[in-house]
């Protein structure tokens, strides 16, 4: 994701819809936008998401006694993926074949289509120093004289269930 900034002016923000101010601030964020997309795609990258327009922010001044400037700033995020393979320099790429060969790994493999998980990671054991978590929560339950309903959040669209 990459940020771009945009200055309006000030007499721009905060318009009222459908008056010829709010149409030259589209018009305004609409070229902005425009010119940063080609720029980028001039330096090899291209646009990826729809751009998203945040603001208005007061602009940073060099201290608090400052005069204000006459212009607010419009952040613009966006997704852009390179047009062209991204390549990496001798002294980096030398790097990871050092990290490679120090850790064991063969970097020309190829990769798996997927990793497996081992069963051991995945599967709740009963052998383990304190059990099944869900059966000791259940005991512990019973310990106390509680219900598993009385300890469950319900339905979250209704904030205020209604007690029995």
């Amino acid at each position: 994701m990459i940020e771009g900034h945009i200055r309006v002016p000030l007499e721009w923000t905060h318009t009222m819809p459908f008056t010829n101010a709010r149409h030259q601030f589209t018009g305004h964020i609409a070229d902005s936008i425009k010119r940063w997309v080609e720029w980028r795609e001039h330096k090899g990258w291209k646009l990826n998401s729809q751009p998203k327009v945040r603001g208005p922010f007061e602009a940073p001044t060099a201290n608090a006694l400052a005069e204000k400037p006459d212009f607010a700033i419009y952040t613009v995020t966006a997704w852009f993926q390179p047009t062209e393979p991204l390549s990496i320099g001798f002294d980096d790429a030398h790097e990871l074949q050092l990290r490679a060969k120090r850790y064991g790994v063969d970097i020309h493999k190829p990769k798996p289509v997927s990793t497996p998980i081992e069963a051991g990671k995945a599967v709740i054991v009963d052998s383990g120093p304190f059990g099944d978590p869900m059966r000791m929560a259940a005991e512990r339950r019973k310990q106390y004289g509680l219900k598993r309903e009385d300890l469950l959040i319900g339905n979250l669209s209704d904030p205020w269930p209604e007690r029995t």
